[in-house]
Order: C-alpha cells, then sequence, then structure tokens
C-alpha cells in the first residue's frame, strides 16, 4: 500500500460548496475547517514535498541543531559527527516528549527528560532506562526490539547552503521537484555564503494559506511597501510576474550610474532621483551580475 493510498484511507477531504467552477472564489472553510486543515498536514507537509528547514549556517559544528516545524510537526536538525545532516520527529518514540524544547543548541545525543531514551544523532534508539528492571522486577519484554523504537527521520538533501527535509520517499529529487526555472531564482539570491546574525520572528495566528497566498501576492505589494514604490521593485505595471513565489522583476539597471530604473509606463513611480548609495548593496549587485554572466 502506498503513502498516498493509507493517507487517502485515514482522512477524506470533506465537501464544500464552491461558488464558481474555478478558482476566482474560495468558500471561507478552506481556512477554516479542521478536517480538510489535517488533510493537508498529511498529504502536503508529510507528503511528497520539499520542506525548508534550516540554513547549514546555522548548524556549522558537529552536534549543532535548531528546532523548526513542517506543517505542525515538531522537527530537530542536527549536524552529525561525520559533518552530514540529519532531521527526525522531535518526539521522543517513547510517549511522544519533545526531546529539544530549545530553538537551538549543541548536544551528542538525543535524551528525553522524561524516561531518558536515548537516541543518537541520526535517531537511532541506543539506550533504555531500566532496560532490565531493578532488583529483577519490571524492565521490558524479552520480544523488545530496540531497532523498531527510532525516532521518525526525514530525508535530507542541501542546495546552496539551504537544508530541505521531506517525510515522504515518493518526494522526486530536489532538482527534479523544483525545477530548472525555480532553481535559477535560488541560485540568483544564493551567490555567496550567508552568516547568521541575528533572529527575528513574527507569530501569525492564521490558517498557513493565507500567509502562502501573500507570499505569492504581488498585487498588494505596490500599494502597501513603500520601499517597493520608492525603488520601483514591484509595480502594478510590470511586464512580469510571479513565479513559485519569487517576483521576476522586468527593471533595467544602469551599471555605472548603480541606480534603479523602473520601466516606464503610467502608474506609482518612483522616488525622483531614487539611489543606492550603500557600499556593500552595490557590491552584492555587482556581484549577481557577474555570477549571471551581465
Amino acid at each position: 500500500m502506498t503513502e498516498v493510498s493509507r493517507a487517502d484511507r485515514a482522512l477524506r477531504a470533506p465537501a464544500f460548496t464552491w461558488p464558481r467552477d474555478d478558482t476566482m472564489r474560495v468558500p471561507y472553510q478552506v481556512y477554516t475547517d479542521p478536517e480538510l486543515y489535517a488533510l493537508e498536514q498529511q498529504r502536503l507537509f508529510r507528503g511528497p514535498t520539499w520542506n525548508f528547514l534550516c540554513l547549514e549556517a546555522e548548524i556549522p559544528n558537529s552536534g549543532d541543531y535548531k528546532a523548526t516545524h513542517v506543517g505542525d510537526a515538531p522537527v530537530v536538525v542536527v549536524r552529525k559527527m561525520d559533518g552530514g545532516i540529519s532531521a527526525v520527529l522531535n518526539r521522543c518514540a517513547h510517549k511522544g516528549a519533545v526531546l529539544c524544547y530549545r530553538p537551538r543548541g549543541n548536544i551528542q545525543e538525543f535524551n528525553c527528560v522524561y524516561h531518558n531514551w536515548v537516541y543518537n544523532l541520526e535517531g537511532k534508539l541506543q539506550a533504555v532506562a531500566f532496560r532490565r528492571g531493578v532488583g529483577g522486577k519490571g524492565g521490558v519484554g524479552a520480544d523488545f526490539d530496540q531497532s523498531q523504537h527510532n525516532l521518525e527521520p526525514l530525508r535530507v538533501t542541501t542546495y546552496r547552503g539551504l537544508v530541505f527535509g521531506t517525510f515522504s520517499n515518493l518526494t522526486p529529487s530536489f532538482r527534479d521537484y523544483l525545477g530548472d526555472e525555480l532553481l535559477k531564482c535560488v541560485d540568483r539570491v544564493f551567490i555567496k555564503s550567508v552568516k547568521v546574525l541575528g533572529y527575528h520572528s513574527q507569530v501569525l495566528p492564521n490558517n498557513w494559506k493565507l500567509y502562502a497566498e501573500n507570499n505569492k501576492d504581488s498585487y498588494h505589494a505596490s500599494l502597501l511597501h513603500v520601499f517597493h514604490n520608492t525603488f520601483g521593485v514591484v509595480r502594478a505595471n510590470m511586464g512580469d510576474g510571479c513565479i513559485g513565489g519569487f517576483v521576476q522583476r522586468a527593471a533595467k539597471v544602469d551599471p555605472s550610474a548603480e541606480t534603479i530604473m523602473p520601466m516606464g509606463g503610467r502608474g506609482i513611480e518612483p522616488s525622483e532621483g531614487s539611489r543606492v548609495t550603500e557600499a556593500a548593496v552595490r557590491g552584492f549587485w555587482k556581484g549577481w551580475r557577474e555570477c549571471m554572466g551581465l
């Protein structure tokens, strides 16, 4: 039985009344129905998809870890002693207690504080407290197979310093999954190694689809975000679009003046004489041009 068919047996999509036959009108239940949310967690986040986990720069040393989520499943990503990277469900296989309850740190092994089950950095169970009992009483049964009680693993891959994970064995290779067009967008951004300077988080109490839609909605950017208006980064009359969450900009650049000159036409115009004057930003732009062969 495949992973998809198991999910189909466990969860079924609830029936909604759609206002139209296309996708231009969506019923509110899509964002509020708990059965659909559970199905999304199974089909999407735990299905054949690659999910961003962290930056390699966040776990540079052996034993460094970062706690994150794939959907609503807690996950911990760790740098192994051999330099490789593993990711496991951040829940003890015994009672489901959280293993790494701090957002980041350094460990030699996973140790559950609840009943002291110990796992190596690949999630393999190494030791069980009181396995033989105490004073000849208790302990696990003779049929206990330690190899069957490991942490749930994720397949892990890296690309340009980004770490991705998937719960499914059906997920295609990362390059095939993302495709050449989106890989070029990633290449355009991650042209140099990155350094973590700090963290800033916002907790948004809403359905995950609302934020996903916001990232792909360049329509609001030209109206809401003043930076885009000032420098012409996103404009309503630009002859491009949004591909896979990446805004495709049709801006012309004068390399000698280092001035951003958006395409002409009616609409919101950038501030007259807007210039990029910060040397570090100009250096990055030159590096991008060199990388792209421009």
